[in-house]
């Protein structure tokens, strides 16, 4: 944020602020009766003007909102991150068990898994399902907890593995893995596991400087049993990080849910045929320690700032939060799906929707968040802050 002079003929405010360190910021702002400039936050908002409604008290707060662009914007116009956002997958919602990744079709297609090493007759392997439930980042992992579970892709046991009949007979018990060095079931399923699960073609076409961003849970026995993060450039694929196991705390032995983000290499700028793939190995050593590995809101942005208009066809969109039920009603003239919701860091909100509702599992703090809905003519976003009276 950049301190402004004032003209001795226009007023200047000064206002109170935290940074995304959390730090207290003072700053003084022009204000002329129809105009205000919007502060650059840490780069996640770019600079630009809006109007303000000229009987907007400056000093309410409904006018600070204004003057801060807090509120909703008009129809047809949205607010863009210095990263916005152009590819998202967050696996669906719902209560269900043993669904095979190659079994899930999202809204940018199928996933696929590579064997890309030995894989036993009973290999760990991977499912979408809400077994292992996305509780939102820095929360502990759970089994259908909620109401309408944040389904993951997730690595787990089949039903056939050496120690399935004790450990989960049924298969897909969240991401939790068989590592057993014996048959203890008879069954000759051997756990071992080395395969890669592989986005759906990702294009990138038009964009550059991308980001790739997630949630993510993981324990495994070093190297042995572990998780990798991969890329491919429409040619061959290749390590792009080796993911650090977080720590467990508290949490164990259930996972943290941990946010990471990282640069794609350059040869993914304005490239049509991006992948990632996320690979699982794991021997059968007997040492290994739960949670497997577990991702979810799957994210690729890329630099914009400024305000855009979007008016993707006939298509028209407007959203209503109603603090006194922690709820946004979304309402548009045409069928949509909801692409994810977003606080000012870029950190995923968990959601579930009903219909053109959507409810939030836990309240939400008075903040400016973000929500995009992918409709035929692309995905759009849009902002909403939630304010509650005390």
């Amino acid at each position: 944020m950049k301190k402004i002079s004032c003209p001795k003929s226009s007023p200047c405010e000064s206002v109170l602020w935290r940074d995304l360190k959390g730090l207290l910021k003072t700053d003084s702002f022009f204000l002329s009766p129809f105009w205000v400039s919007i502060p650059i936050l840490s780069g996640r908002v770019g600079a630009t003007l809006f109007p303000l409604g000229p009987k907007d008290s400056r000093r309410s707060p409904i006018g600070l909102l204004r003057r801060l662009g807090l509120l909703l914007l008009p129809l047809g116009q949205g607010l863009l991150f210095s990263q916005t956002l152009f590819w998202t997958e967050n696996f669906g919602t719902g209560c269900n068990q043993g669904q095979l990744a190659t079994a899930y079709t999202g809204i940018n297609g199928s996933w696929t898994i590579t064997n890309t090493g030995t894989n036993g007759a009973g290999a760990n392997t991977f499912f979408v399902s809400g077994t292992e439930e996305n509780t939102g980042v820095n929360n502990c992992g759970a089994n259908c907890s909620s109401p309408v579970p944040n389904r993951t892709l997730h690595v787990a046991s089949v039903s056939n593995s050496y120690c399935g009949c004790v450990s989960c007979s049924t298969g897909d018990c969240g991401a939790a893995y068989d590592a057993c060095n014996f048959d203890l079931c008879g069954s000759g399923g051997d756990p071992t596991a080395d395969k890669r699960i592989e986005s759906p073609i990702i294009n990138c076409s038009g964009k550059t400087t991308i980001t790739l961003s997630f949630l993510y849970m993981e324990n495994g026995d070093g190297t042995n049993d572990d998780a990798t993060l991969w890329y491919f450039d429409g040619a061959s694929w290749s390590l792009l990080d080796p993911l650090a196991k977080p720590s467990l705390g508290s949490c164990a032995p259930l996972g943290l849910w941990t946010a990471f983000s990282i640069s794609l290499p350059a040869s993914a700028n304005n490239n049509p045929n991006v992948k990632i793939g996320f690979r699982w190995v794991n021997n059968i050593d007997g040492i290994g320690t739960d949670p497997s590995f577990a991702v979810d809101d799957i994210t690729l942005s890329s630099p914009t700032t400024g305000v855009a208009n979007y008016s993707p066809g006939n298509f028209s969109f407007e959203i209503n939060f109603i603090a006194p039920e922690n709820k946004l009603n979304i309402i548009t003239n045409q069928e949509f799906s909801l692409a994810g919701i977003y606080d000012l860091l870029g950190n995923a909100i968990p959601f579930h929707r009903t219909g053109n509702a959507v409810f939030f599992s836990q309240k939400l703090s008075s903040q400016i968040y973000f929500i995009q809905v992918k409709c035929e003519g692309g995905i759009i976003t849009k902002k909403f802050v939630s304010v509650y009276s005390e």
